[in-house]
């Protein structure tokens, strides 16, 4: 009996054992997974499958969600759910209790059965336990002790000295007779006599006889164990195992037809079993048919059966699939059929709904940003930093930002609408003398009557219409002296301003009114109306520091003035010409450490670099003096200079691809290789993070950053400079997208369950899981990218190394350039990465002016060299490009599209397991003969087919097919059907597998671009290729494009005439309808586009790039969402 066959009698009988259910199944369910499962279905047409227990329920995934199975050890059904298998309780409410039926008849004796076989012997007993240990036994006699050794002789006396101390004691004479007296008076004692020298030991005696041994000890504790020893290095993966089933026809090899298994090694390791790796054939053949079994009798029903019906929900319900359950009693309900074995409307008691929808939402918002700008121009009083901040509401005027408290609503805040008009009081160069604050601004007042003066803002007091108040209207009326670079030298203000003498240097006495003398130009140093033009004023003590042009000195160079000397023709004067002639060093952002003046200049040997000045020591040749060479041969351009404590922090780009970011140079260490450095690369890519306006709170660096991504103002922690610890206080409010689509491309790998996109922000790591992304590499990312094991080899762009092959490590997170294929700064621009085994061919052009942009190739196993990678061959000879594009792979065939300048762009084919030659890459097949070319693009392989579209100059460009097996004639490569007749054009692109189906866009004679389906197991006819649904009726056309494959599912971008260019889907498994295909979402609601692109299927995720109003172009992720009701 079939394996089916007897789960479905066990199913049934254990069902109708608790509780009497039958299971049936109303026929609507078109979803029903093939009979390929590894589990058992329970009849042809049911979704209902039997295991055994939980343990063998298979993994419940896209293939597997929605399905329901029944598990026996459980005694009931399982489904698989997004978030996994779920007990689905079937249970209803519990029936009346039945009458108890009649007694049956005792059944007829059975025979005797047969003896059984003897059991097998018992298992071997335990060892008894250890006895206990015998007594110790009794210890040997000692031996007797050896004889004394004989007394030393005697020592002679010495002679008598003078009395000294006591000698030493003679030995004891012989005992005397005893006398028969008394006792007479005892003697004095004599003096002891040396000791004798010890006798030799006696000899040892034998070892008396050994005891019998004592009863053993109990046994010890056992000792702690060892520490593990370090684990050994993984060893290199193997290659995965693939299979590939296919229909197999009648025939030899299945005389009924069946399925064909093919099994191999993935050799290349690129997932596709191609047909060079294919190891083993089997086949798997239907039976024939057996002959048709006698009807059985009919069962009987009754109103107390419990029937349950199964099917699908529509597509516009559940847009990810989904399943229906109804159960009710066979009772009649409703107007029903009592008894009849059908569940009918009315007999309907509850309905439990398995629905899967595709919900869209944002991975991360690189760019935090909406409508204003950035804070510029940055200065503390205290713990309160002051700036100048457009809202988008008040236009530029001053704020503040308490950095003792947490961001809020109302702080950072607005101080005052000098301006009061739209147009803003626009403050600029603000800088604090004790508690108040001095600026630019401009009142804006509608009368027109002041330029942009002199103004300040007492913090202590109060914000009104007073306070900020206008110093001093420098030059009377509507003109503008512009007071510029303020910079405070004790209670003076120093600035630029312009009045009848041109751009000179100022002051303000902050300790006196302001009046018609106060403030007052310092010295007409270009007397007339000329200009010396002083900028970024900076000080050291009481001597004020700036850039400025004038005197003999043609060029602008460093100069000072002596605030406590009276200005005269020598003060200010030239602290040094650093660069003779007219160009000037043009020494910029004076900042002072200490006694030094650090500062940007060029001597025009060097580029604009770090330059310091002692002011401590006479001017010379060596003072001022370069700090280091940040970019050897280029411009490191230090700008935007402050200090906290000894160290010197500015904005500067070293070249190697970091773009201008945030540096720091630590004024007590000598200058080196790693003094100056960069701090933190806040901006991935080579347009850096151009931090500026930096100002320190205590120990706390802010500064901004401009840059459309992470824009806003910054803290930085220098009290813990090992572990860098930086802050985004307040975003910058502003919509700019993170990736510009206009302007630039990406590409986009998936490794295991992350997507990785290359941009011109460099490679970042997304995890649509987690909706997050990180950067993980640096560099300018080109369009193309390929995947050869676990490195992403892609085109990265660096200052001074141009366009060039690059790859990423997954494992081990390691960037590396592969090779400089055109040195210097110049582009080879690898493009059309493809893989063939372990080999990666692309598009490359060296620059060298022998050869234009022809195939290349790189070993990826071998070491990089001058010879790896490699051009294949020259197809165009000499210096003109053969353009090979669209690079394909089927089998170890690479297929491309190519000009060899004689026939036009065609389609070409390089056999990788032969040498290059003149005949190796060739041209396929001269479609459109002479040098029109048949243009073959969008190239899409179904195992050994190759489709695309091409024009052979008579039918326009149609579908076209290659047989990579057949030999090429006038028939192989071939049109598979001529969409728009004669010469027009249906203009087939995007094309993408699904399943056996080739899907595309494409255009008829009367509906425009739609989305088109080509089934290609079957024979073209006119209803083969079809449109699958006019989403737009008539000639205007949804233009689906950037078609990608979830499952079964088909993803794209099209515009329904209503809601602009948005995410669509198409169910490949159920039938076309008003809701198959359907939008997903409305990203940019109403007639908006959101232009989803760089559509990435990741497991049963799709990410792709979409704009939003409120968030720019970012990362967004389609996700199957799976919600159970019951009613």
């Amino acid at each position: 009996m079939r394996k089916d066959v007897i789960a479905s009698l066990l199913v049934l009988l254990m069902l109708a054992a608790t509780g009497g259910y039958m299971i049936m199944n109303d026929g609507t369910d078109n979803d029903s997974p093939d009979n390929g499962d590894d589990n058992n279905e329970i009849g042809d047409e049911w979704d209902v499958y039997y295991v055994q227990s939980r343990d063998d329920l298979p993994t419940c995934g896209s293939t597997t969600l929605g399905r329901l199975y029944y598990v026996a050890s459980a005694a009931g059904f399982e489904t698989c759910t997004n978030v996994g298998w779920a007990f689905v309780n079937l249970t209803g409410p519990a029936g009346s209790t039945g009458l108890t039926g009649a007694e049956g008849a005792n059944g007829a004796q059975g025979p005797a059965g047969v003896n059984g076989t003897d059991g097998a012997d018992g298992a071997q007993g335990l060892d008894g336990t250890d006895g206990t240990d015998g007594a110790n036994g009794v210890n040997g006699t000692d031996g007797d002790d050896g004889a004394d050794g004989a007394n030393g002789a005697d020592g002679v006396n010495g002679t008598d000295g003078t009395d000294g101390a006591d000698g030493a004691d003679g030995a004891n004479g012989a005992d005397g007779l005893n006398g028969t007296g008394a006792d007479g008076v005892n003697g004095v004692d004599g003096h002891d006599g040396t000791d004798g020298i010890n006798g030799i030991n006696g000899t040892d005696g034998q070892d008396g006889a050994d005891g019998v041994d004592g009863l053993d000890g109990i046994d010890g504790i056992n000792g702690i164990n060892g520490t593990d020893g370090q684990d050994g290095a993984d060893g290199v993966d193997g290659h995965s195992a693939l299979a590939r089933t296919s229909p197999e026809s009648s025939g030899s090899n299945c005389a009924d037809g069946g399925i064909k298994i093919e099994v191999g090694v993935d050799d290349n390791d690129d997932g596709v079993l191609q047909v060079s790796e294919v190891d083993q054939t089997n086949y798997v053949c239907n039976g024939a048919d057996g002959q048709d079994g006698v009807n059985g009798t009919n069962g009987g029903a009754s109103a107390n059966s419990m029937l349950t019906s199964i099917s699908a929900p529509s597509h516009a319900m559940c847009s990810g699939g989904g399943r229906i359950m109804q159960q009710g009693f066979d009772n009649g309900d409703g107007g029903g059929t009592a008894a009849n074995g059908q569940l009918e409307s009315g007999e309907i008691d509850y309905v439990m709904t398995l629905c899967t929808n595709m919900v869209v939402g944002l991975i991360a918002d690189l760019d935090k940003s909406e409508l204003g700008s950035h804070p510029t121009y940055l200065e503390a009083v205290g713990n309160t930093l002051y700036f100048r901040f457009d809202n988008g509401t008040n236009d530029y005027e001053l704020w503040q930002f308490d950095t003792s408290t947490s961001t809020s609503t109302s702080n950072p805040s607005m101080v005052y609408d000098i301006s009061r008009m739209n147009s803003g009081g626009d403050p600029r160069y603000i800088e604090a003398i004790g508690t108040t604050l001095y600026f630019q601004a401009s009142d804006g007042t509608a009368t027109g009557q002041h330029g942009t003066e002199l103004w300040q803002f007492d913090t202590t007091s109060a914000a009104s219409s007073t306070n900020p108040s206008m110093i001093y209207d420098i030059r009377n009326g509507t003109i503008s002296s512009n007071p510029r670079y303020l910079k405070a030298v004790g209670t003076t203000l120093y600035f630029n301003a312009y009045d009848s003498n041109g751009q000179e240097l100022w002051k303000f006495d902050t300790t006196s009114a302001a009046s018609s003398s106060n403030p007052s130009m310092v010295y007409d140093i270009v007397s007339g109306a000329g200009s010396s033009n002083p900028l970024y004023l900076g000080s050291v003590g009481t001597t004020l520091y700036f850039n400025a042009i004038g005197g003999a000195v043609s060029g602008y160079e460093l100069w000072q003035f002596d605030t406590t000397s009276t200005a005269s023709s020598s003060n200010p004067s030239l602290v040094y010409d650093i660069i003779i002639g007219s160009d000037g060093s043009y020494p910029m952002y004076l900042e002072s450490v200490g006694t030094t003046l650090y500062f940007q200049a060029n001597d025009g040997t060097n580029g604009q670099e770090l330059w310091q000045f002692d002011t401590t020591s006479t001017a010379s040749s060596s003072n001022p003096s370069l700090v280091y060479n940040i970019w050897p041969g280029g411009h490191s351009y230090p700008t935007h200079l402050g200090a906290v404590g000894t160290t010197l922090y500015f904005q500067a780009d070293d070249g190697r691809g970091y773009g201008r970011e945030l540096w720091q140079f630590n004024t007590t260490s000598g200058a080196s290789s790693g003094n100056p450095s960069m701090v933190q690369d806040f901006l991935i890519g080579v347009e850096g993070s151009e931090p500026n306006y930096p100002q320190a709170v205590g120990t706390s660096l802010y500064f901004v950053i401009e840059q459309s991504v992470g824009g806003g103002l910054w803290m930085l922690d220098t009290s813990a400079p090992s572990a860098i610890s930086s802050e985004l206080i307040l975003p910058t409010p502003r919509t700019i997208s993170f990736f510009d689509p206009q302007s630039s491309c990406l590409t986009e790998e998936v490794y295991g369950d992350k997507v990785y996109a290359s941009t011109e922000h460099g490679l970042w790591q997304m995890d649509p899981a987690s909706k997050s992304g990180i950067v993980v590499a640096h560099g300018m990312g080109g369009c193309h990218s390929e995947i050869i094991g676990d490195t992403m080899y892609h085109s990265v762009y660096f200052d001074g190394i141009g366009y060039e092959l690059w790859k990423y490590n997954f494992t081990n997170g390691a960037e590396e350039l592969v090779y400089d294929i055109n040195s210097g700064s110049g582009d080879s621009a690898p493009e059309y990465l493809e893989s063939v085994g372990t080999t990666l061919y692309f598009q490359a052009d060296d620059g060298g002016g022998q050869q234009g942009r022809e195939l290349w190739k790189f070993e990826t196993t071998s070491t990089s060299s001058s010879s790896n990678p490699s051009m294949v061959y020259d197809i165009r000879y000499g210096s003109l490009d053969s353009n090979p594009n669209d690079l394909t792979a089927v089998g170890s065939t690479l297929y491309f599209q190519a000009t060899d300048g004689t026939n036009g762009n065609e389609l070409w084919q390089f056999d990788t397991t032969s040498a290059a030659s003149s005949s190796n890459p060739s041209m396929v097949y001269d479609i459109w003969t002479y040098n029109n070319g048949s243009n073959p693009r969008y190239l899409e392989s179904l195992g050994t087919t190759l489709y695309f579209q091409a024009n052979d100059g008579t039918n326009g460009a149609e579908l076209w097919q290659f047989d990579t097996t057949s030999a090429v004639s006038s028939s192989n490569p071939s049109m598979i059907y001529d969409i728009v007749s004669g010469s027009g054009s249906s203009n087939p692109e995007y094309l993408k597998i699904v399943g056996t189906t080739l899907y595309f866009n494409a255009a008829d004679s009367t509906n425009g671009q739609e989305l088109w389906q080509f089934d290609t197991s079957t024979s073209t006819s006119t209803s083969n290729p079809s449109m699958v649904y006019d989403i737009v009726s008539g000639s205007g056309g949804s233009n689906p494009n950037d078609l990608t494959v979830v499952g079964m599912t088909l993803y794209f971008r099209a515009n329904d005439g209503t809601n602009g260019q948005e995410l669509w889907q198409f169910d490949t498994s159920t039938s076309t309808s008003t809701s198959n295909p359907s939008m997903v979402y409305d990203i940019s609601a109403g007639s908006g586009d959101s232009n989803p692109e760089y559509l990435e299927a990741v497991g049963t995720y799709l990410v792709f790039w979409a704009y939003h109003p409120s968030y720019g172009v970012e990362m967004w992720v389609c996700e199957p969402v799976t919600i159970v009701t019951y009613s």
